[in-house]
């Protein structure tokens, strides 16, 4: 009589496919030419194919664990382990087996299908792969997250675009802090007449469902909207798809608005006796030396700014130095390669790459340097909404002064702001309740007098007006109103060092720094008293 000898407990299931994945890379079975390829196939594979003779050796001996397996005794002191794994997500559900031990019972057709369908798995079955997984099993070889399951993910949405018929004065290149613009502003200007096509508009998808599964509807994921409003200038044709020019001027790219904006080129230098007030955006490709005075929306500048005076409804952009007493003014952003003895003012963030030096400058968002290398020394720096830099106060001992939370400019411009808007307001009443008195009387403007035409021609235009400086004064007022980090603690943020003395101000709270910190955040503490506190490295990297 022959007698089967059974081996004693071997390594689990797991064990040794933890130390397949480790020789192979991966371990997963998979479907090929109509038959499953097990763990035992692939080192199969691998042992065919391997020139190294310890990495042979590692291979064939885990391949001898694994054919071991099925005849060793399971280990009475492990817990019991289940021979059959269904891994699923929404798309896709995942077969293991592990080949029964020694005494144990093969897993039929009939019974895996029967589990398959008691989890609710019932779409996307693959009928051939978990036929060839059963035969696996029955030969005792090992099936490792095997897919038996796919669903229908559906198709996403293709997010909306715009393709630009000419060329576009991307604002947003320009006021990235961390990537410095090089190149020739006036490049970037392409003067285009009312009428033209400027941009060409593919609107999102929504996309298509899909099916678990479990049989269950998976809703489609519809692509992104096009992120980029239509602003001033520009008008939607052809159902939406073409954006065509109203009025001459350079298409510009916002960071929330594409705008057709007349612009005023300068090429090369600006000098005294050379003031500029425009209701436009002006571009000066040199250096501007004053006294000389600039007004207009946004103002763009590629050199240094020495002993003028800026004024813009929107942003400033330096492309070198702010020196010699100059001011800016803007309701906008500020941002300059460094200060120099100048105020500037700004409803906005400021940000000043390298250095601010003996300069006033408020703001009220905050007043950013680079906080890797930015220093800020001397003068009185105030950002409402806080200040980050890098080094902060005067290795020589002069005095800095910096607040925060403290001057907030934004109150009196969002009051004008709004008589403005009340005033258009109740003329655009005034006009509606003229036509709707006009429509009551039965007449149309056909049938009026070559005088009372001129005057209601008059009020159209007017109607116009209003409108547009409507459209114009609120989303002013939402750019300057912007509630963007409100509520967040108000502090100083110094990666580097702070050299006294450094008058503090934050709130109603204030304090002389006569020591030397280093990388620290300044902010008011439990006890209303300034507080100092360590800054994390990760937000000194930023």
């Amino acid at each position: 009589m022959e007698t089967v000898r059974r081996e004693g407990p071997g390594p689990s299931g797991m064990d040794l496919i933890r130390k397949a994945e480790e020789l192979l890379g991966t371990a997963e079975s998979k479907f090929e030419n109509g038959e499953v390829v097990t763990v035992e196939e692939l080192l199969r594979r691998a042992i065919n194919t391997e020139a190294d003779v310890a990495r042979l050796r590692k291979l064939s001996l885990l391949l001898s664990e694994f054919e071991r397996g099925p005849r060793s005794a399971p280990d009475p002191k492990a817990p019991p382990q289940d021979p059959l794994r269904i891994e699923e997500s929404p798309v896709e559900a995942r077969l293991t087996i592990f080949p029964s031990r020694a005494g144990g019972h093969d897993l039929s057709y009939e019974q895996l299908s029967k589990k398959l369908k008691e989890r609710g798995i019932v779409n996307g079955l693959r009928e051939a792969v978990i036929h060839g997984a059963t035969l696996c099993a029955s030969r005792s070889e090992t099936v490792y997250r095997l897919v038996v399951a796919s669903g229908d993910p559906g198709q996403a949405g293709e997010d909306g675009s715009v393709s630009f018929a000419v060329r576009a004065f991307d604002k947003r290149l320009l006021l990235d802090f961390e990537q410095p613009f090089f190149g020739d502003v006036s490049s970037l200007i392409e003067d285009v007449k009312a009428g033209t096509l400027v941009a060409r508009l593919s609107p999102s998808t929504p996309g298509s469902p899909g099916r678990d599964i479990k049989g269950m509807l998976i809703p489609p994921t519809p692509g992104k909207l096009i992120s980029l409003g239509v602003g001033e200038g520009l008008q939607l044709q052809a159902e939406g798809r073409e954006l065509r020019s109203l009025v001459r001027g350079t298409l510009m790219v916002g960071e929330e608005t594409l705008d057709l904006v007349p612009f005023h080129v300068v090429e090369g230098h600006l000098g005294i006796g050379q003031d500029i007030a425009f209701d436009g955006n002006v571009v000066v490709s040199g250096h501007v030396t004053g006294p000389v005075r600039i007004q207009a929306r946004d103002i763009f500048i590629a050199g240094n700014v020495e002993g003028a005076q800026l004024s813009a409804s929107g942003d400033v952009w330096i492309g070198g130095t702010v020196q010699g007493k100059a001011a800016i003014e803007a309701e906008g952003r500020v941002l300059a390669r460094s200060v120099s003895d100048s105020s500037i003012r700004a409803i906005g963030d400021v940000m000043i790459a390298e250095s601010v030096i003996e300069s006033r400058v408020t703001s009220s968002g905050r007043v950013r340097t680079r906080a890797s290398s930015g220093i800020i020394e001397g003068g009185e720096i105030s950002g409402f909404r806080g200040i980050v830099t890098h080094t902060l106060g005067s290795s020589y001992g002069l005095t800095t002064k910096v607040k925060v939370g403290v001057e907030d400019m934004r109150a009196p411009i969002l009051s004008a702001i709004d008589r403005r808007v009340k005033e258009h307001e109740d003329s655009l009443s005034k006009i509606d309740e003229l036509k709707s008195r006009l429509a009551g009387s039965g007449l149309t403007a056909r049938h009026l007098g070559p005088e009372q035409q001129v005057l209601y021609i008059s009020v159209l235009r007017r109607e116009i007006q209003s409108l547009e400086e409507l459209r114009h004064l609120r989303r002013r007022r939402r750019k300057i109103d912007s509630k963007e980090d409100e509520g967040a603690p108000l502090c100083i943020s110094v990666s580097g060092t702070l050299h006294p003395p450094v008058m503090i101000e934050i709130g109603e709270v204030s304090e002389s720094i006569k020591e030397s910190l280093t990388g620290v955040q300044l902010g008011i503490g439990a006890d209303r008293k300034i507080a100092i506190r360590k800054e994390e490295v990760k937000s000194r990297r930023h």
